[in-house]
């Protein structure tokens, strides 16, 4: 199972540097391309978005969070999100009930 990230361009840097596969996306048709992409690779379980991104087609997304079993959809916080943002903990047990 792999895990594939759809990121706004501030956060991507850093998943690729921890070796997840990404596409930078900057406008909405950039997004649904991306989620083409990312749901027609073979073997991608868990498809991590960053909220600035998941803005671009938020009605999107949250169908998906919550109808899509496979890939899995979590939203994250994106780099310079303000403090108190949802940590991605919050965003784990929210979408498949479990803590870290």
């Amino acid at each position: 199972m792999r895990l594939f990230c759809i990121a706004d361009s501030d956060s991507v840097l850093g998943f690729r540097l921890s070796g997840i596969e990404t596409m930078e996306v900057r406008t909405a048709r950039d997004a649904e391309e991306a989620f083409k992409v990312a749901f027609s690779s073979e073997g991608v379980g868990i498809l991590v978005i960053t909220r600035k991104a998941a803005d671009l087609v938020r009605d999107k997304v949250n169908g998906m969070i919550y109808t899509q079993e496979v890939p899995l959809v979590l939203e994250v916080p994106s780099l310079g999100d303000k403090p108190g943002a949802e940590s991605a903990d919050d965003l784990l047990k929210g979408a498949i009930g479990i803590s870290l």
